[in-house]
């Protein structure tokens, strides 16, 4: 198998990857509502006998906590698909410097991630999931302005790894059409090479 194929294997599977995390981090959370909703009448007795507001406190604690797992773990996977696909890509690219300044920062994005937004994330999240909705505002809004950064990060390194990768799959095509020519062409010259003598 070729460079360039397994460059743009590596960079589907980073792609996929970044939107099962955004998947995972909303379904979660989302899931909440729906199993106290539940018309399950057991549950609904343990419900009713712990608490709503209680129950569902630490529903959301727990989903929190699965999240912040699975984004630290997303995070160190990153950034192996990263580097080994730069590695691949200096190769598939003769080292193209535009292809290369862009692996270079989506890897400090996740380095950025991994070190510096999400340990303040965590320490915030954690602080925030058994407060009440009105207390600790000044720290939601800490928490909500560092998980836009993160966002946004994510959002950049899905439209970067995209670029790249329709990059390739368009310049692998190029490449074997300019190949079919020049074999078409040879085939032309000794034709009238042929009908010459």
């Amino acid at each position: 198998m070729s460079s360039r194929r397994i460059s743009v294997f590596l960079l589907g599977f980073w792609l996929a990857c970044m939107m099962f995390m955004g998947w995972v981090a909303m379904h979660n959370l989302g899931s909440v509502d729906p199993i106290l909703k539940q018309s399950d009448r057991q549950l609904q007795r343990e419900i009713k006998d712990i608490g709503y507001d209680r129950v569902k406190t630490l529903l959301r604690f727990e989903a929190a906590e699965l999240n912040r797992y699975f984004f630290y773990k997303g995070e160190w996977l990153q950034l192996l698909l990263a580097l080994i696909t730069t590695l691949v890509l200096l190769d598939a690219t003769s080292a193209n410097k535009l292809t290369m300044v862009i692996m270079a920062g989506m890897i400090l994005m996740i380095l950025v991630q991994h070190f510096l937004i999400e340990p303040e994330m965590v320490e915030l999240g954690r602080g925030l999931d058994f407060a009440a909705a009105d207390q600790m505002l000044d720290e939601r809004r800490a928490f909500s302005t560092y998980h836009t950064y993160y966002s946004s990060i994510e959002v950049i390194k899905i439209a970067l790894v995209s670029l790249i990768s329709v990059r390739m799959l368009l310049h692998g095509s190029s490449g074997k059409r300019r190949r079919r020519s020049g074999k078409v062409e040879m085939v032309d010259d000794a034709d009238n090479g042929h009908i010459d003598r």
